[in-house]
């Protein structure tokens, strides 16, 4: 098991990309690595294959794509999708009713003004995208950079960008991305001069800039298999659900990832008086996700887990107090029930 100060899997391949010395990187502190999950990012990385994590919800896949920014000292994007996403919701946007108003005031202005660059344009190119696509010599006011405050510490010269839960969207969102998966690229065309985005480079223009994109599934509906087929897939489990050597000792997981989560008061969190209800909990939540799965319905995670554990040790309840059996209640049963918890 990595924590989250020694992920050395994922900090080696900043050398590729950045040969700036590794101690100016900052890991995530509220992350907690694990073989499995290090493999699965490397590989993309290796391969320069979008990674997509698969599981049920509030099991961790949306961190991997922040930890894995942070490991690396690259800048770091986020697009959550809904169901009215579009494929060019993630690539760019062209306000045509702020062009037509500004028309009508007579107010000239080019076409670049009125484009809004997304989430995969500013980490495809973060450069392109602060001048919305005009030439280098432009002179215009830069675009407004998603996350600005992280990414000013952050490396130029790579990103990471998270598209969450895509299986939100129609599928056509995913069978629109192919193009820009596979080959790091898209047209911008609502305006006079369309013009193509593309993967930047440095070291000369010799070297490609360094991307890592992050797709994330809760399984609500199948995906694309050639959507798949331009993917790294790496199935996100509960501790133990798998074999895995990283997942072995479940207690310890939950210990590394707590203590990550709250430093200010991980040295009371395992005395003696607490480890009985940790003990409990996790006893509890393994008996609830069983019931859940009787029941079809969907089963706790890591985030309630964590929830769950905050709240006993912030008001020191123990498993004799009166209040014990109503936590699982508030904290993970999200579902209608009859019987109490």
């Amino acid at each position: 098991m990595a924590d989250a100060s020694t992920a050395t899997g994922v900090l080696q391949y900043r050398r590729r990309f950045n040969p700036e010395p590794l101690t100016q990187v900052s890991p995530s502190s509220t992350y907690v690595w694990n073989e499995d999950v290090i493999l699965a990012v490397n590989v993309a990385l290796v391969t320069e294959r979008a990674l997509l994590i698969r599981g049920e919800p509030g099991i961790g896949k949306t961190s991997v794509a922040e930890a894995a920014a942070a490991a690396l000292g690259w800048r770091f994007y986020r697009h959550t999708v809904t169901s009215r996403t579009e494929a060019r919701d993630i690539l760019w946007r062209f306000d045509a009713v702020r062009r037509l108003a500004d028309a009508q005031a007579r107010r000239e202005l080019d076409d670049y003004h009125y484009i809004e660059p997304r989430e995969l344009w500013w980490a495809l190119n973060r450069e392109e995208a602060l001048r919305r696509g005009r030439p280098a010599d432009s002179q215009e006011p830069p675009a407004l950079e998603p996350l600005a405050d992280v990414n000013a510490t952050r490396s130029p010269t790579g990103a990471v960008v998270l598209l969450d839960e895509i299986d939100k969207a129609d599928p056509a969102v995913a069978n629109d991305l192919l193009e820009t998966f596979s080959a790091y690229r898209f047209r911008v065309d609502s305006v006079a001069q369309p013009f193509e985005v593309t993967r930047a480079t440095h070291s000369a223009g010799s070297e490609p800039s360094g991307l890592l994109i992050v797709v994330t599934t809760n399984e609500e509906r199948d995906l694309p298999e050639a959507f798949l087929r331009r993917c790294i897939v790496h199935h996100m489990q509960w501790p133990s659900d798998t074999s895995l050597p990283a997942y072995a000792d479940f207690r310890t997981l939950v210990q590394q990832i707590a203590q990550a989560h709250w430093p200010h008061f991980a040295a009371e969190l395992w005395g003696d008086a607490a480890v009985g209800v940790v003990g409990a909990l996790l006893d509890r939540i393994e008996e609830e996700r069983q019931q859940a799965q009787t029941e079809e319905r969907r089963p706790p995670g890591l985030a309630e887990l964590l929830d769950a554990l905050r709240t006993t040790q912030t008001f020191g309840i123990t498993v004799d107090d009166t209040v014990w059996s109503h936590i699982a209640r508030l904290v993970w049963r999200k579902a209608p029930e009859n019987a109490g918890a």
